[in-house]
C-alpha cells in the first residue's frame, strides 16, 4: 500500500477540517516531504490529539521518527494508534509499517506477528506474504526452520522453508524435514519445485562414460585385464543401450578414460565433444570426480556415479547424483526397519574406526534411540577389542541348583543340567566353592540341600548348568557398521554360539566374505542393506542373463548387471523427461523397470530405494525395498 493513498484521503477530507489544524497539518506535510524529519516530528506532535487530524498526524509522526532513525519511538507511536483508534480504516497501513520496520531491524519474530495481524485486518495475504518473502527468504535455512517451528500456523513460512529445502538436494536432513512439511501442509511438490531447468528433448542423447579404462594399446592389454570391474560395467551398459535402441530410445555411449588422473580428467573437459554431452556416468575415483563435478556444475550437465555410496562426492553440485543409496540413507533405512521389526529394545551398535562407519553408526543410534531403543554399548572396535567383545558374548559361569530344582529342570526341553562329584579332598582344596555351596543350605531342611551324601567318604554330587554371563535372549539386536571381515566373523560366530534370538544387522558387503555358508546366514537370521540385490528368480533376470552370456561368452557378473541397470534407468528417464531428467522425479516416483529394486529420488540426489535382504530357503529375499514397502 502506498502513501499516496493516504494523501488522497487526506485531501478529500480537508474541506471539513478546521482552518487552524489544516494549516499546521499542511506545513507538517511540507516538512516531511522535504526530508526535514526532526521539524516534521515536532509539527505532527502538536496535532496528535486533534479530533480530525489525530490518527493521520500520529501516523506521520511515527514515520518521521522512523526516517530519523528512532525505531522504538516510531513503533510506539504506531502501537498507540492501534490502541486509541482501533477502528481507523487505515490501520492496515499502520500494521504494514510495524511489520516492515520490525523485519528491517532484524526482529523477525515480531515482524511475523505483525504481518499475521496485518493479514487478519486486511482479510488478505496480499500485503503480508511479500513482506515475509522479502525478509525471510534471504536467511539461512536453519534460521528459517526455527522461525517456522515457532509459527507453525503460518503457511507462507512453511512454503518458503519447503522451497529452500527443495533447492538443497544434497542434504539428507533437509530431505527428511521437507517430507515432514509435505505431509503436514499437503504441499504439491511438483508445483512447489517449479524447476527453472528447461525441458530439452532430443532424438539422440550423448552419454559420456567417464571411467578409468586404463587402456594404452592392444600391444599392452595387462592394465585392461586387471581392470575387469570397469570393463564389465561398460559391457552391461552397451547391452542396455542396444536394447533401448530397439525400443526407439537412442543412447550413444561415448567412453572417456580418466586413467585415475586429475590432469587427464581436466584435459577431457576441454574437448568440444565433451562439453556437448547430455549426461556423464562416472567417474569412480576422488581426483577425477572432483574435476568432473566442477565441470558438471559449471556447464549444468548431469552426472551420475554408478558405484559409490559416498554422499560427500555430491558436494554442492545439484547436477550430481548417486545411482546407489548413500551410506547415510542406508543407515536410516536400516534403523527404520529395526524400529518396525525388532521388539526387544536392548541393542548393541559397533563400528570400524573410520569416518564413514562412525557417521552411519551414529545416525543409526540416534534414530533408534528416538524410537525407544536402549543402546547399552556403542563404540568403535579395533582387532583386540573385537576379540574381547566376542569372548564376553560367549563367556559362561556355573549356576548351581538344589537337587529338587535340578530334577524339575531336567524335564524341560533344552535344559542341560550337569553334575560334579566332590570328594573330601576336593573340599579341602576347593574350600571357597564349598563354602559358597554351604551358604545356600537352609538349616534343618535336608530336601533343600544341594548335594547328596553318596558313601562313607561323604563324596558330594553338585547340580549345575553352564549359563552365559550375558543372559540368553537379553540382546534384541546387534548392528555392525563395518566392512571388516574380522569383526563380522568374530561377533557373528559368538552370536551363533549363543544360539539365542539376537538379530544381526549389517551391509551386503558381508556376502563377499567366504566365512559362513548360506544356511548359517539363514539360521542366524542376518539382514543386510544390499543395493545390488537382484531377485534372480524373475523372468527379466533370466532374459538379461542369457543376453550377457550369449554376447560375452562368460558367466555374467554383478558389474555387468549394474551397468545394464543404470543405463536402462537413465535411458528411460532421458526419453521421458529430457536432458534434465530430474524435472520428472516427482512424476516418476518409484521407477521399477529394471532388474534390481529400482530407483526413487524425489528431493534427493542419492537413490532412496534401499533393499534389505535375508536368506530364506538358501535364497536371498528382500524384506524391504523402499519407503513404501511393508517391513516384515
Amino acid at each position: 500500500m502506498k502513501l499516496s493513498l493516504i494523501f488522497a484521503i487526506l485531501i478529500s477530507c480537508l474541506t471539513v477540517f478546521g482552518q487552524g489544524d489544516q494549516s499546521e497539518y499542511l506545513e507538517a506535510k511540507r516538512l516531511f516531504r522535504e526530508g526535514q524529519y526532526r521539524e516534521a516530528r515536532s509539527a505532527f506532535s502538536s496535532l496528535s490529539d486533534s479530533p480530525l487530524f489525530g490518527p493521520y498526524a500520529s501516523f506521520y509522526l511515527g514515520l518521521s521518527a522512523y526516517r530519523s532513525g528512532s525505531l522504538s519511538e516510531a513503533q510506539d507511536m504506531w502501537r498507540q494508534i492501534l490502541i486509541k483508534h482501533p477502528s481507523w480504516d487505515q490501520n492496515t497501513e499502520v500494521l504494514y509499517w510495524l511489520a516492515y520496520s520490525s523485519f528491517e531491524s532484524g526482529s523477525f519474530r515480531q515482524g511475523i506477528r505483525f504481518s499475521e495481524e496485518l493479514a487478519t485486518t486486511a482479510k488478505s495475504n496480499d500485503l503480508s506474504d511479500p513482506l515475509i518473502e522479502q525478509f525471510i527468504l534471504p536467511l539461512e535455512t536453519a534460521r528459517i526452520d526455527r522461525l517456522q517451528s515457532d509459527f507453525p500456523q503460518n503457511d507462507k513460512l512453511a512454503s518458503l522453508l519447503a522451497e529452500r529445502l527443495l533447492a538443497d538436494r544434497t542434504d539428507s536432513e533437509a530431505a527428511s524435514r521437507l517430507n515432514d512439511l509435505v505431509r503436514q501442509y499437503e504441499f504439491d511438490l511438483e508445483s512447489l519445485a517449479s524447476s527453472t531447468l528447461p525441458t530439452i528433448k532430443k532424438e539422440e542423447y550423448k552419454v559420456g562414460v567417464v571411467l578409468p579404462f586404463m587402456f594404452e594399446s592392444l600391444a599392452n592389454p595387462i592394465p585392461v585385464v586387471k581392470n575387469t570391474l570397469v570393463m564389465e560395467l561398460f559391457q552391461g551398459m552397451q547391452l542396455a543401450a542396444q536394447e533401448l535402441m530397439s525400443r526407439g530410445i537412442n543412447i550413444k555411449l561415448l567412453p572417456y578414460d580418466t586413467k585415475r588422473s586429475e590432469d587427464v580428467s581436466r584435459q577431457l573437459t576441454s574437448l568440444k565433444e565433451f562439453q556437448r554431452l547430455d549426461l556423464i556416468v562416472g567417474p569412480l575415483f576422488p581426483g577425477p570426480s572432483k574435476v568432473i563435478s566442477a565441470f558438471s556444475k559449471e556447464r549444468q550437465i548431469n552426472m551420475i556415479n554408478p558405484i559409490s555410496s559416498n554422499e560427500e562426492i555430491l558436494g554442492d553440485n545439484k547436477f550430481s547424483f548417486l545411482f546407489k543409496p548413500s551410506y547415510i540413507t542406508s543407515a536410516l533405512a536400516l534403523a527404520e526397519h529395526a524400529k518396525k521389526t525388532i521388539k526387544d529394545s536392548v541393542s548393541l551398535v559397533y563400528y570400524s574406526p573410520n569416518s564413514r562407519d562412525s557417521l552411519t553408526a551414529a545416525l543409526y543410534k540416534e534414530k533408534i534411540e528416538k524410537a525407544g531403543f536402549t543402546i547399552v554399548d556403542f563404540r568403535s572396535l579395533d582387532n583386540l577389542q573385537v576379540k574381547q567383545l566376542a569372548d564376553s558374548l560367549v563367556m559362561q559361569h556355573e549356576e548351581y541348583f538344589h537337587k529338587r530344582d535340578a530334577d524339575s529342570l531336567l524335564l524341560l526341553p533344552g535344559r542341560h543340567i550337569k553334575t560334579r562329584r566332590y570328594t573330601s579332598l576336593d573340599k579341602k582344596y576347593n574350600s571357597k566353592v564349598w563354602e559358597s555351596l554351604q551358604d545356600t543350605i537352609p538349616e534343618n531342611d535336608l530336601e533343600m540341600i544341594p548335594f547328596a551324601v553318596e558313601d562313607e567318604d561323604q563324596d558330594t554330587v553338585v547340580y549345575y548348568e553352564m549359563t552365559f554371563d550375558i543372559p540368553k535372549d537379553s540382546i534384541g539386536h546387534i548392528m555392525m557398521s563395518t566392512r571388516s571381515n574380522g569383526m563380522v566373523n568374530a561377533i557373528t560366530s559368538a552370536v551363533e554360539a549363543r544360539n539365542d534370538s539376537t538379530q544381526i544387522l549389517g551391509y551386503g558387503d558381508w556376502l563377499k566374505f567366504k566365512i559362513f555358508s548360506y544356511d548359517q546366514w539363514e539360521r542366524l537370521n542376518l539382514k543386510w542393506v544390499y543395493p545390488e540385490f537382484i531377485p534372480n528368480k524373475e523372468d527379466r533376470y533370466q532374459q538379461v542373463y542369457d543376453s550377457l552370456m550369449n554376447t560375452y561368452h562368460r558367466f555374467p557378473s554383478e558389474y555387468q548387471f549394474l551397468g545394464y541397470e543404470i543405463t536402462t534407468y537413465v535411458g528411460e528417464m532421458l526419453d521421458r523427461y529430457g536432458k534434465y531428467f530430474q524435472n520428472g522425479f516427482f512424476q516418476e516416483g518409484h521407477w521399477s523397470g529394471g532388474l534390481m529394486s529400482g530407483a526413487r529420488y524425489m528431493t534427493r540426489n542419492d537413490n532412496q530405494v534401499v533393499p534389505i535382504v535375508k536368506f530364506e530357503n538358501t535364497l536371498l529375499k528382500a524384506v524391504r525395498t523402499n519407503e513404501s514397502s511393508t517391513d516384515e
